[in-house]
């Protein structure tokens, strides 16, 4: 399951959670529900042993786990937005310190999941149609989860925030030479038994590949090298493979990583005009915000 590994730019490389999800009317809690709350059949909460990268998984026979990850990480998982894009940082607000500090372990089992649901290895575009839904269902489980445990309380908002609009870059229309649209179908590819097919793959900071994705996946990807919100505006449907080179900045790139940077690589936003034909425009939009209103930290069990 995604940005959780590493950075937010391989959040994307297991495409499941990515599933779209219902979000609850604004200016209600996301917990009130006229139906009983899903919930996981067991689950453990213990704060984290030792320093270690996060990890999430959720596995066949529906075993969710997550390891060493803050509050914040769940929420943002358990609160995905209706595009299925996680929030970004500064699209959950509220809540005392420790939320982006301390760290936990959380497993747990829900009932029912699909035999071939591994968020580990099936890519972006690949997912049946009951795999995402048994997503779907995890995602309100533990929302159930932070409630009973984390007492949390949220509320959805939307709030005018200055963003970023993915449009075509030129006036013909024409897409760059590293993007390519493409009809290749994952699902039915996975079924056939052809391996892997679709998704992002990061082969260095700055350095991505696209393989059968959409506009709308390329917008969730860039908010990492943005670090700001990105809404797909290209009017432009179907799936794509792409190839996009520029220079990342320093928070971009994982510790220990060469700090080098090609002299000669482009921006982020000369990058995606150059090689893809689209552009970033500067906007001020409504942004789905997400706003704490309570939490106590767990009794580890």
């Amino acid at each position: 399951m995604r940005r959780l590994v590493t950075s937010r730019v391989l959040l994307l490389t297991c495409g499941v959670v990515g599933a779209a999800m219902a979000v609850p009317a604004r200016g209600q809690s996301p917990q009130a529900s006229a139906q009983p709350a899903p919930q996981f059949e067991a689950a453990s909460v213990k704060p984290s042993a030792g320093i270690r990268e996060r990890a999430f998984d959720l596995s066949p026979g529906g075993r969710f786990a997550a390891k060493n990850a803050t509050l914040r990480d769940l929420v943002q998982m358990a609160y995905a937005l209706p595009s299925g894009r996680l929030r970004l940082d500064a699209q959950i607000v509220g809540g005392p310190a420790w939320i982006n500090s301390d760290r936990f372990d959380v497993v747990a089992k829900a009932e029912g999941m699909p035999a071939g649901l591994d968020a580990r290895h099936t890519a972006q575009g690949a997912v049946r149609a009951n795999e995402i839904t048994a997503i779907n269902q995890v995602r309100l489980m533990l929302r159930t989860l932070l409630s009973d445990r984390f007492k949390l309380a949220a509320h959805d908002e939307l709030r005018p925030l200055p963003m970023f609009a993915l449009v075509k870059a030129r006036n013909d229309g024409r897409l760059g030479p590293q993007l390519h649209s493409t009809d290749v179908d994952c699902v039915a590819a996975r079924d056939a038994g052809k391996g892997q097919c679709g998704g992002f793959r990061a082969l260095e900071p700055g350095h991505v590949i696209g393989r059968v994705t959409t506009m709308s996946a390329i917008a969730q990807l860039l908010e990492g090298a943005v670090n700001n919100v990105v809404s797909d505006s290209t009017g432009l449907t179907g799936s794509y493979d792409m190839e996009l080179r520029w220079a990342p900045d320093q928070l971009q790139r994982p510790a220990g990583s060469d700090p080098a940077v090609n002299p000669d690589a482009p921006s982020i936003f000369a990058a995606l005009q150059e090689q893809l034909g689209l552009k970033l425009e500067s906007v001020k939009g409504p942004v789905d915000v997400l706003v704490i209103d309570h939490v106590e930290k767990p009794t580890p069990d």
